[in-house]
Formats: structure tokens, sequence, C-alpha cells
């Protein structure tokens, strides 16, 4: 019996030693596990068969050393926390609904404001203990209307809704600048999934023109083939994406503008519609925006509160999706523009889960306006060569090109498993031919990756500076020690 402890015990050490050989490989060229070969390819592309730990750093988050508000949506609860100690829950009468204009927004961000009372000139209300979230957002009392009345209680403009007295709690616990943290639910940090992906035998990757891209699933955050994924370069009219969003999130959507004004550089939104027959709602804007990357219609969003300010909610807002790498100078589709593959992954993951009617905008063929009295006014075309045809197609943007090279991101729905399809983010930048890249990335993906249980034969491979810990590889021999050492 003390014998085969013993042996156990032994086992147990050499297999601890084995994943902290495992942890410490990022520092090393590749490594694969199972005694597969790494996969190389002359170019210096190579295939990341790792598990992302993306959305496990997203989600847990780092407590700051000093206060924290924890916003989460799924549980309707407000916590307050200082230095990592809870203080107090609180209870969320009301939030924007999901996949409207008004959802409320996930992410890291930080009270940017205070007051007792502000009115809301996009609900005509007032709102006591205001803070401000980002953009249109706030957490904040019970509102009225200037009579007094309170609002009914399905009226949300998606703002964070609480007892006015809890808010109170909340106004005087909260500091200009303390974190915010918004999920969408409470979920696990580590998935539990016996399922992964598997390489097949094949040919040697198909040349790619892009500087830099990505093609990862949105769910798992596994990364099945990626070069320079974290590189920056120039986002060109990428950027819209961003653009399209911080716009659904800071202007109000009900504003007009001019088409002639904006067609010569100069749009004003106004409050109050002023009569003239070429008027349309900003709001609708969005789709010439999505459809092509139109600059135009960024400009528009942008003049609502000035050039500066929307680059800056640009900038706030990819900071708090975890767009690291990014860096906004413009509205517009700007060479000053730029952010890496992995970037533009998280953006199109953040429109997946938290604003997928923006998604859905680029799937629709065209757009039309029509006059008070059903007469058509304008109609923009979406020119996106996926539509119509490709089912497997699930959104994105390829921005028109006057020429030289460009960028494209786009969303498949590829069947990688006997039980189902799989959605894919393809990620291109800097690219002679965004299209083809896409597809030649996508075909690939197609042919030769399988999405099925038991990962015992599959391997890692990473490139040279890539740190993130093989996770899942190290829970996959603690289960084999843990079954080993109780029989």
């Amino acid at each position: 019996m003390i014998e085969e402890k013993r042996s156990r015990y032994f086992a147990l050490g050499l297999s601890l030693s084995f994943i902290g050989f495992i942890l410490a490989a990022s520092v090393v060229p590749a490594f694969s596990v199972s005694g597969a070969s790494p996969i190389a390819h002359e170019s210096l592309q190579s295939l990341l068969f790792r598990v992302s730990n993306e959305r496990i750093a997203r989600e847990l988050g780092i407590a700051p050393e000093g206060k924290l508000i924890e916003i989460d949506l799924g549980a309707m609860k407000v916590r307050l926390s200082s230095s990592g100690e809870m203080l107090r829950t609180l209870n969320i009468l009301s939030r924007g609904r999901e996949g409207t204009f008004w959802e409320t927004p996930q992410g890291n961000y930080s009270i940017e404001s205070k007051q007792p009372n502000h009115y809301s000139s996009i609900g005509h209300v007032w709102m006591p203990y205001s803070m401000q979230l980002f953009g249109n957002f706030f957490i904040h009392g019970w509102p009225y209307y200037q009579d007094g009345t309170p609002v009914s209680a399905g009226y949300s403009g998606g703002c964070v809704r609480l007892s006015t007295d809890d808010a109170k709690e909340v106004y005087d616990f909260a500091d200009v600048g303390t974190p915010i943290r918004v999920v969408g639910s409470t979920k696990e940090l580590v998935a539990t999934t016996t399922f992964h992906y598997f390489l097949k035998n094949g040919d040697e990757p198909p040349p790619i023109s892009a500087s830099g891209f990505i093609a990862a699933d949105l769910e798992s955050g596994d990364v099945l083939w990626a070069h320079n994924a974290t590189s920056s370069a120039q986002a060109n009219g990428l950027s819209a994406l961003l653009s399209a969003l911080a716009a659904v999130e800071t202007v109000d959507q009900y504003k007009t503008v001019r088409m002639s004004e904006l067609l010569l550089g100069k749009p004003i939104p106004r409050k109050v519609e002023a009569g003239f027959l070429d008027e349309v709602p900003i709001g609708a804007l969005v789709y010439p925006l999505l459809f092509s990357g139109n600059d135009l219609a960024a400009k528009a969003f942008a003049a609502d509160h000035g050039e500066r300010s929307f680059v800056r909610a640009m900038n706030e807002k990819a900071a708090a999706i975890g767009m690291a790498g990014a860096s906004f100078a413009s509205s517009t589709g700007s060479v000053s523009n730029t952010f890496s593959p992995r970037d533009a992954f998280m953006l199109l993951r953040y429109l997946r889960e938290s604003k997928p009617f923006l998604l859905n905008v680029t799937l629709q063929d065209d757009h039309v306006v029509n006059e008070t009295n059903g007469k058509e006014k304008f109609q923009w075309a979406n020119k996106n060569p996926w539509l119509p045809g490709d089912a497997g197609y699930r959104g994105g943007l390829l921005p028109e090109s006057a020429g030289g090279k460009s960028s494209a991101a786009a969303i498949w729905s590829i069947p990688l498993s006997e039980f189902g399809e799989r959605p894919i983010a393809i990620i291109v930048l800097d690219s002679s031919d965004p299209r083809a890249d896409i597809e030649a990335i996508r075909d690939f993906i197609r042919e030769r990756f399988i999405y099925a249980p038991d990962g015992s034969d599959f391997a890692y491979v990473i490139e040279s500076g890539d740190r993130t810990p093989f996770l899942r590889s190290a829970m996959e021999v603690l289960g084999r020690i843990s079954r080993m050492l109780h029989g």
C-alpha cells in the first residue's frame, strides 16, 4: 500500500512538472502537445491551435485597489465593492432591452459625471442621482416627468434603473472615475466542454496577402489560424464598425440631418425637424455606414457632439470592450486609425453578444427611407459581395476601396462538427485582395478543421513571443492525475 501511494505521488510530481513545462513553453518558438508536430509555413504564418483566454480575462477582470461598481445584467444586480471586499448588492429594476438601439452596453467603464438630478433631452424626463456610464447610458433612480409624474414600469431608454433610494446609495458611494464593470450574465470562468478543434492532415495553408489576419471561434475564443494577430495596421474602412457602435450609444438617433448638407461635408444634426424635403433621421445613416464604410455617414454622427468628442468616445468604447491595441484619430476610415486583427475580433465578438442588430444591418440588401406619405425618399444598397447567395455568411464589412490595400471582417457559420456549425470570425488587414483572402481562409478552415470531443491528440502551435498559458491542457492533465490518484 505504501509503495502504491509512493508511485502515485511520484506520478503526481512528474505530472505537475509537465504542467509547469507547458505553461513555460510560451517562451520558445513552438511547442506541441501529445507528440504532434508543429505546423510550419514558409511565409512564417502559424496555426494557433490553442485555447484563448480572452473571455476569461474579460469576465474575471482584476479587482482594483479601490472602489468598483459591478453591473450584472443577467442577475439584474448592482454590486458595490472596495479593494475586493463586497459591500452591498442592489436590485436593478430596469435595463435596456436586448437587440435594440438602447440595449445597455457591456464592458469596462468608469463614472464620467454625476448629477443629483439630470434632465434627459432624449427621454424628456428627470433622472434622480444620475451617474453617466457611457454616452447616452446612465445609472439612476426612478425617472419622472416635468410635472412630477413617475414614468411607467415599462419605460426604458437603456439606462440602469434602480429605486431612487438605492440610486442615492450608489451615488454616495461613487466618485467621478470610479470603475464600472458591466457583464451580460454570470458565467463559469473556465469552460468545462470536452470539445476541441482538430486539424486534419493535408496540404500547407494557402498564401494570404494580408499583413495580419485572424480566424477564431466567436463562442469559445479558440484561435484556429492567425498571423501577426496582435500587430496593429491601418484600419481603413473597418473603423466604420466602431463608428456605428459609438453612434448608437452616444448620439440621439431621433435627430434629423439634411442630405444636402451631408453631401457638402457639413451636416448639422437637429433635434426638431425643420420641414426640409431632404431631411432623414440620423439613425438611418447607420445603413450606408455599415453597407460600405461610408465616411459621410460617420461625419454626420461625429457632428452631433463634435469630431473630437466623438473620437474620444470611440477610443473609450474600444478600451471598454478589450480592443487593447486600437487607436482612433478620426471618425472616418482614415489611415490614422489603427487596430490589430485581435482587436477586430474582440469588436465582432462584442457586436454578436451585445449589439447583434448592427450585424443584422450588414445582412440587409438595402434600406429605404420613406416620406410620411409612404413615397420612397432615399435608398442605400449593400454592395457586400457575399450578399445575397452565401447561406453561411453571418455579417461583417468589406469596405469599398479606391485601390491599394484594404481590410475586411466577416463572420461565417461553418459546419465543422457532426453536431452543428461553428461561428467563425475572419479578419484580414492590409490586404491586396481582402475578399480573396477571407474566402481562402474560410475554405481552408472548412476543409481542414474538425470540432469534436476528446482533445487527447490535438496540438498547440504558437508563434514566438506568445505568452498565453495553455489553460485547457493543464486542466486535462490535472483531471488525469485526479483520476489516477483516486483509482
